[in-house]
Formats: structure tokens, sequence, C-alpha cells
């Protein structure tokens, strides 16, 4: 199964070094949410990723 990452593209950067700036907005013990943004000389894209922890039984 192949899962997508939902972005949102500001802009296209053709040239140049691009950034990308993680926060946690949430991390507990069973999920974790992250805002990320892309930049180059302005915002380039945004996502947010919400992961879920699988703790070994």
């Amino acid at each position: 199964m192949i899962e997508t990452l939902p972005a949102d593209f500001v802009t296209t950067a053709w040239e140049g070094v691009l950034h990308c700036s993680a926060t946690s907005v949430h991390s507990g013990r069973s999920t974790q949410l992250w805002d990320a943004t892309v930049t180059e000389d302005r915002t380039a894209a945004v996502f947010r990723c919400t992961q879920l922890i699988l703790w070994p039984r």
C-alpha cells in the first residue's frame, strides 16, 4: 500500500536551496502531530503529519 502525505504547495522552486522546519504540535504516548513548512525565500509548501505510535506487545 502506498500512502501519500497531504501537502499544500504554495509556489514552485526552480533553483536554490530549500529549508524545512518541523515543529511538534502534540507528542503523546500513542500519537504525534507535526507541522512542517518548506521555504526558499518565501513559503513553498506546508503540511501536517499525524503519526500513530505502535508499541510492541
